[in-house]
């Protein structure tokens, strides 16, 4: 920042600090106009006029600022970040203003080789291009050497796409413009595979999809364009096109776990297996989360909760910051983690890794996809007027996205299917028995309930069969098990009447979330008629134990007026 405050009392005195002569010039100028002095040898130092070690006071950083009419040093630092700011502005404006090719070339070239802000600037440029239709302009830009992908870092190539990605959202290319822009590497690189729009595969992310069928390009970006149509397919609920896909080593991760998660959507058979064999072709036990990256886009999106369980079991025993590198794949991560948690009902877990998760951090292509996930896993949870507003917020964003549909939040309480996709439910057995006895004033009521449940054999949860239903885990869609219940009560001759009561309850299978709950309640209530019995007034105390979850305990008093007409 000194350089640029000698540069400005340059240009504000009109003449160069490069003598004697000059130093002790400059001295009276400032003394004559700001009226504070400042010695010339003090200036010839500044100036590397003469040799010295010395670094200039604060003082003489003041005396200078406050030449060039700046507070003090702070606020000329402060200060020039704005100025710099509207300069490189209107530099832009009046570069684009020139219509000169060679100058536009060189002016990004110039920022892209700078320090601070140089990629915001190039892709102000490019936008400004797209939004003038200054095509041809465009194109050599996106050429230049200093955009090859290998030349910017990773979050600069994400800033890129990004700003390039959301301005395709508004704006209508033509064919012949797509298919120029896919023929260039570097928006290849850039832009077509860095964001990958999920909230646009119907829109004008599908033309650039089908376009680049139609050029000639390397494997790995055909494998790329092949993956997202299936994907496309999937979403819209239609048979995907592309069935082999080769997996090759050189491929980038994310690419890698884009191709092995074709075995999701194309429904194929042992992918638990499938997933292992690359799990171990990688010949790293702490596999970086690149690799899971579509993987757990994929599971999501196919609601396929056995690949989630197997994703959340391998990638935790890396969570050390060395494999999850950066912060847009951990969010994406802990979505997933949510929606399983969710799906199995487990609320703890599923708060926990919320508070994890930060919208704002996620990829920025993919957060309309992962707010629907984000909704369908809280509507689990959610009861009356929350459940309502949440499916509202789902159907509108469905709407938006376009190819998504209601199965992520069906109103059934669950569905089964067998081997063949068909729908499939269980028969369910209930068995009840009430004994009554009353004797002058004594009543006595034994109540004793058992259910089941069979014909479950070759039930999956999903149409695929890859997630089969293990034999406990119907207790969490049935309320299965044993429960009984013993009242007794006397009515004393004044219309007075006391009641004890007991139960229990024993669930079938020590399932962790099955509905029913081991539970024991005793209760107690003194009863009033009057008018012959006609009305009734009652009292009732009854205390509820579930020794297995004890924050569940509850007192329920009761109070009940009942008249007979």
């Amino acid at each position: 920042m000194l350089n640029i405050l000698k540069k400005k009392t340059f240009e504000r005195v009109g003449f160069k600090i490069n003598n004697l002569g000059s130093a002790i010039q400059l001295s009276n100028i400032i003394l004559e106009e700001k009226d504070e002095f400042i010695s010339y040898n003090t200036i010839r130092r500044l100036y590397k006029i003469v040799k010295t070690n010395e670094n200039p006071s604060k003082k003489t950083l003041d005396i200078i600022s406050r030449f060039n009419d700046y507070n003090n040093y702070n606020h000329f630092i402060k200060a020039f970040k704005y100025e710099n700011k509207w300069k490189l502005q209107n530099d832009i404006y009046e570069i684009l203003n020139e219509m000169d090719l060679d100058l536009l070339i060189h002016f990004i070239r110039k920022n892209l080789r700078a320090k601070e802000d140089h990629v915001t600037i190039v892709i102000q440029v490019l936008r400004e291009l797209f939004l003038q239709k200054r095509y041809s302009e465009l194109y050599k830009a996106l050429e230049i050497e200093e955009l090859k992908i290998e030349n910017i870092t990773y979050d600069e190539v994400t800033h890129i796409g990004n700003g390039i990605g959301l301005l395709l959202r508004k704006i209508k290319l033509e064919d012949d413009v797509i298919k120029t822009l896919l023929n260039i590497k570097n928006y290849q690189d850039l832009v077509y595979t860095m964001f990958v729009d999920y909230a646009n595969l119907n829109k004008y992310y599908l033309s650039h999809i089908k376009i680049f069928k139609t050029i000639k390009s390397a494997d790995y970006l055909m494998d790329f364009t092949k993956s997202l149509e299936n994907l496309h397919c999937f979403l819209n609920l239609k048979k995907t096109k592309h069935n082999y896909f080769g997996l090759n080593e050189n491929y980038h991760p994310i690419l890698q776990s884009r191709i092995i998660a074709q075995n999701i959507l194309n429904k194929n058979e042992n992918i638990i297996q499938k997933l292992e064999q690359y799990y171990l072709q990688q010949n790293n036990p702490k596999l970086p989360i690149e690799y899971f990256y579509e993987l757990i886009v994929s599971a999501m999106i196919s609601q396929n909760f056995e690949v989630m369980k197997w994703i959340i079991k391998k990638v935790e025993k890396n969570i050390e910051e060395n494999y999850i590198y950066h912060i847009r794949h951990i969010q994406h991560y802990i979505i997933m983690k949510s929606y399983y948690f969710a799906s199995v009902g487990d609320k703890v877990q599923f708060k926990k890794n919320m508070n994890q998760f930060a919208i704002e951090a996620a990829s920025t292509s993919y957060k309309e996809m992962l707010k629907v996930f984000i909704l369908v896993s809280q509507y689990q949870f959610a009861h009356g007027h929350d459940k309502i507003e949440l499916k509202k917020e789902y159907k509108k964003l469905s709407k938006k996205l376009g190819h998504y549909n209601d199965s992520y939040l069906d109103d059934d309480t669950f569905m089964f299917y067998d081997s063949l996709g068909n729908r499939k439910l269980p028969n369910y057995l209930k068995n009840y028995v009430d004994i009554l006895v009353k004797y002058r004033g004594l009543n006595l009521l034994f109540e004793y309930v058992n259910t089941a449940a069979y014909n479950l054999q070759g039930s999956s949860l999903n149409s695929s069969g890859s997630l089969l239903l293990e034999p406990t885990q119907i207790s969490q869609y049935l309320v299965l098990g044993n429960a009984f219940n013993l009242q007794g009560g006397y009515l004393f001759n004044r219309d007075w009447s006391l009641d004890l009561k007991y139960g229990r309850s024993y669930y079938e299978f020590e399932e962790t979330y099955s509905i029913l709950q081991n539970y024991d309640s005793m209760g107690a209530g003194i009863t009033k008629y009057f008018s012959n019995r006609a009305v009734k007034t009652q009292l009732m105390a009854n205390y509820i134990n579930f020794p297995n979850n004890t924050s569940m305990n509850r007192l329920n008093i009761e109070c009940l007026l009942q008249v007979v007409f």
